[in-house]
């Protein structure tokens, strides 16, 4: 027999996949891999302030374990500045400075 009658030989040449498809395809995988965020309890946070604040105290480093749908990240700087009415901390890296909200903290070390 003809190679092209062998297994799927009429339309294995013939395959494509449009961008859309490509997209929908590649969101889907992303939707699957999305984490729910952790519920923080009180003393967590407290702990998480007074990390804050020691930080600041003393002008010393400390990493922030930040959340993300897919994998936590971690950013490693100086807390400089706390925000209270907007929840927020300012942290200096080596040159730059960025603001963090409080909700997307997840630990300190």
């Amino acid at each position: 027999m003809s190679k092209k009658l062998e297994k799927n030989g009429q339309w294995e040449s013939s395959r494509m996949m449009l961008p859309e498809h490509r997209e929908a395809i590649l969101e889907q995988n992303r939707s699957l891999k999305k984490k729910v965020k952790p519920e923080m309890d009180e003393q967590v946070q407290e702990e998480i302030l007074r990390a804050i604040g020691v930080s600041m105290w003393l002008n010393l480093p400390m990493t922030f374990v930040l959340y993300d749908e897919i994998a936590d990240y971690e950013l490693t700087g100086i807390a400089v500045k706390i925000d209270t009415s907007n929840r927020m901390v300012k942290v200096r890296e080596a040159a730059d400075e960025s603001w963090i909200k409080f909700v997307d903290i997840v630990g300190v070390h």
